[in-house]
């Protein structure tokens, strides 16, 4: 597990090329539905061959992931204040199966 800097802060941890966030509503873009990663580190992160980004609800426990591949087919860049950013909408996400069963027991 590899932790992932932006600004000298921990974004997130690349583990066997899945790049996961623990993250809670609260870091979610209202205006957009969706969730930014800082286009210098979606070109690292490419760079690593990654292939899975990873959301972790730490407040629902749900979990949220796109193939890499996707991010640029449904991704858009903006700037949001903090500099560039890659936007994914939610709704271009998957709920992971394993999540899912932990929803329900």
């Amino acid at each position: 597990m590899e932790a992932q800097f932006v600004n000298g802060r921990v974004i997130g941890f690349l583990d066997n090329r899945v790049f996961y966030q623990n993250i809670t509503a609260k870091h979610i873009f209202r205006q957009y539905q969706g969730k930014g990663m800082d286009v210098s580190l979606y070109r690292a992160l490419k760079g690593k061959n990654c292939k899975t980004w990873q959301l972790r609800f730490e407040d629902t426990k749900q979990v949220l992931a796109i193939p890499f591949d996707e991010i640029e087919k449904v991704g858009f860049e903006i700037n949001t204040g903090s500099g560039k950013q890659m936007m994914v909408r939610l709704k271009d996400f998957n709920e992971e199966a394993e999540a899912k069963q932990r929803h329900l027991l």
